[in-house]
């Protein structure tokens, strides 16, 4: 796949010596080559995140529902606060709603189709 083509390419022969790599090697790179190795590493996410999602392995169908639960939550959480900063004890619910809510609507946003959970168990 590209992802891989690129992150050997890259670990092997841009921080290796073409034929290896060891630990200390990446370390040096990165703290003399800083911005580079961040544009790469970024660039091989990018590339694992496009294949990710050409192969079909997110559900994309839930991502509007997980962008509409963080706002939503968001919501509640300011309302939440402000209910709290004047004294009301009823405050406290919305807080807790708003923060599971929240944590429901990120991992809606990254939710695996059932070829990726497939997938995502089979690797281990």
């Amino acid at each position: 796949m590209k992802h891989e083509s690129f992150f050997i390419q890259w670990i092997i022969d841009t921080i290796g010596t073409g034929n290896s790599v060891d630990i200390e090697s990446i370390n040096k790179y990165g703290e003399n080559y800083n911005d580079k190795f961040l544009e790469d590493f970024n660039k091989w996410q990018g590339l694992v995140k496009k294949e990710t999602e050409d192969k079909g392995y997110l559900d994309l169908r839930v991502k509007k529902y997980g962008y509409i639960l963080t706002v939503f939550s968001i919501i509640f959480f300011i309302i939440s606060i402000a209910t709290i900063a004047y004294g009301v004890i009823y405050g406290l619910f919305p807080l807790v709603i708003s923060i599971i809510v929240f944590i429901y609507g990120l991992t809606l946003l990254s939710r695996k189709s059932d070829e990726g959970h497939a997938q995502y168990k089979s690797s281990f």
